[in-house]
C-alpha cells in the first residue's frame, strides 16, 4: 500500500482588516479576514516604537477573526490628552506569541465622537400637565429624563474626551397648526409648548 497523503495545511494569512481605525478609548471592533486561521488562542497585537498593546482575538471561523481594539494612550484615562494619536501598526499572533501570519496593517487610534443620550417620555394624558397662566402654555419637567454626555464603550462610563459635551434637543414638529408655540426642549430636559384654541 501506499503512503498515507500528507495533510494539506494552509499557511495563515489575512485578506482584510477592517475598519482600520479605533477609537483612542478603546471598544471598537476589528474583523480579521482571510484563511488558515485554526488556533484558538489567538491575539492581536498594536506596536508603535517599543510600546506593544495586546487584544485578545476571537476565532470566528477558518476565515474570520475579530478583536476589540484596546485603550491607547502614554497616560491614563483620568489624564487623557487628545493629542496623543497617530497609526501604529497591527500583527495577528498565536499561542505563546508566535507570528500567526507575517503580515502587519497600519491601524489610526484617534478621536471618535460619542453621542450623548437620554431617555423620553410618551404623554398620552395632558390633563396631567395643566396649562399654566393664561396663556394656556403647558410645561413637562424633565421630559427627556437621565440625560448623560457620550459614553466609553468599554465600561459605559462618560467618556473623558467628552466632559465638556453639550446637549441640545431640536424639535421637529409634523403638525405646527395644532400650537400657537411650537415645542422646545431645554438643555436639561423640560418640554414646552402652548396649544392652539379648539385642538
Amino acid at each position: 500500500a501506499g503512503a498515507a497523503p500528507e495533510p494539506l495545511v494552509l499557511v495563515p494569512q489575512w485578506t482584510a482588516f477592517v475598519p482600520a481605525f479605533g477609537d483612542k478609548l478603546g471598544g471598537s471592533t476589528v474583523t480579521i479576514q482571510g484563511f488558515g486561521f485554526n488556533d484558538a488562542d489567538v491575539a492581536c497585537v498594536f506596536t508603535l516604537g517599543g510600546v506593544a498593546v495586546s487584544a485578545n482575538a476571537t476565532l470566528v471561523s477558518a476565515t474570520r477573526m475579530t478583536c476589540v481594539a484596546p485603550e491607547w494612550s502614554t497616560v491614563l484615562a483620568s489624564s487623557y490628552n487628545a493629542d496623543v494619536a497617530g497609526a501604529v501598526n497591527v500583527s495577528v499572533v498565536a499561542s505563546a506569541h508566535a507570528i500567526l501570519t507575517a503580515q502587519t496593517a497600519a491601524f489610526t487610534f484617534r478621536f471618535i465622537n460619542k453621542p450623548p443620550a437620554f431617555d423620553g417620555s410618551n404623554v398620552d394624558d395632558l390633563s396631567a400637565f395643566p396649562a399654566a397662566g393664561g396663556n394656556g402654555a403647558r410645561l413637562f419637567p424633565f421630559w427627556a429624563g437621565a440625560i448623560t454626555k457620550g459614553k466609553r464603550a468599554t465600561d459605559g462610563l462618560v467618556a473623558v474626551d467628552e466632559v465638556d459635551q453639550a446637549v441640545a434637543f431640536h424639535v421637529t414638529v409634523f403638525e405646527p397648526g395644532y400650537f400657537s408655540v411650537l415645542p422646545t426642549v431645554s438643555p436639561d430636559g423640560n418640554l414646552t409648548f402652548t396649544q392652539s384654541h379648539g385642538t
